[in-house]
């Protein structure tokens, strides 16, 4: 079948769009529309909730390392400081005084308690006795033992977004023992 100048010429000028009955065709119906609307909202959707989750578990991530730092330092401090033979009171106190200001200012503002000779059972116990994310710093000493131990909830960021069941926060539950040293002179 030969084309004529007049088809040959409608075809270079339509070229990729085509004619007027070939575009029809190709046109979206109205459904198709609101179909991809659809799927943008839910691809959009997990996309953020994928990002705070990230956002979440950075925040984990920072505070348990702060807390696990604290209580390495206050153990190291604690069996290392001038305590008498008897008791190491004067160390255990010296743990809140040096490792509290760099845990709080890792816990992205939660409050930190300092206890010393006691400590809460867990962080539930913690968040039964203040009633929001708090973290307890405690030192104590059992036997020839010193313990340092952080305990509590750190403060979460996603609280109950998304359906998220975050509202007591992040659970933080470290410690660290060390052997009582003790310096004669």
């Amino acid at each position: 079948m030969s084309t004529t100048p007049q088809d040959d010429r409608t075809l270079r000028t339509n070229g990729a769009r085509g004619t007027s009955e070939q575009r029809a065709s190709v046109e979206r119906h109205p459904r198709e529309a609101g179909q991809a609307m659809l799927e943008f909202g839910m691809v959009v959707i997990l996309f953020f909730i994928s990002i705070f989750a990230a956002i979440q578990a950075s925040f984990w991530a920072v505070e348990n390392m702060a807390a696990t730092a604290a209580t390495e330092d206050g153990v190291r401090l604690a069996s290392t400081a001038q305590g008498s033979g008897y008791s190491l009171v004067p160390a255990i106190n010296q743990v809140a005084i040096q490792t509290t200001p760099p845990l709080r200012a890792a816990m992205v503002g939660t409050p930190v308690v300092v206890q010393v000779g006691s400590c809460p059972a867990d962080p539930t116990a913690v968040w039964n006795q203040y009633g929001k994310p708090t973290v307890v710093e405690c030192a104590y000493q059992l036997g020839g033992f010193v313990t340092v131990r952080v305990v509590g909830f750190g403060n979460a960021f996603l609280g109950n977004m998304f359906g998220f069941k975050f509202a007591r926060g992040i659970p933080i539950d470290v410690q660290s023992t060390t052997h009582q040293l003790t310096f004669q002179g």
